[in-house]
């Protein structure tokens, strides 16, 4: 899918009061930097080496997406929903984690060198997140 036809689908969704259902869709490699996806539901969706870079994720739901590889720098997903997400080689450098949901994802290799959390923020079992580099905020 291209960025234009995402943001036309965003577009459609919202002006008929709808939350945006991308669910299950291929994004893959798609070009979507500092594109507004708050709040919607990418759940299942492809965006393997997705270019999301200061997007505005806040309160997606990208539960089991796969965003491995993906650039995310700076993105905002702040109480976005990446459980179980495969984030594997994703670039999170200062990307808004506060209050995300990254309970069972895949973190493996993925870059989250000032990306900030808090308190609030669902954390994969025994990861650390002071070797990865990122910083508490409350």
């Amino acid at each position: 899918m291209r960025r234009e036809e995402v943001l036309q689908m965003v577009k459609s969704a919202r002006s008929a009061g709808e939350t945006p259902d991308m669910r299950g869709g291929n994004l893959r490699r798609a070009d979507l930097i500092r594109v507004d996806l708050r709040g919607v539901n990418l759940s299942g969706a492809n965006l393997e080496g997705a270019r999301l870079g200061e997007a505005n994720l806040s309160q997606a739901n990208l539960h089991q997406a796969d965003l491995s590889w993906a650039n995310l720098f700076r993105a905002n997903l702040h109480g976005a929903d990446l459980s179980q997400a495969n984030l594997h080689g994703a670039y999170l450098c200062e990307a808004d984690l506060r209050g995300a949901r990254l309970n069972g994802a895949d973190l493996g290799e993925a870059n989250l060198h000032g990306a900030r959390y808090n308190a609030q923020t669902g954390l994969p079992e025994e990861f650390a997140p002071a070797r990865k580099a990122m910083l508490y905020v409350d």
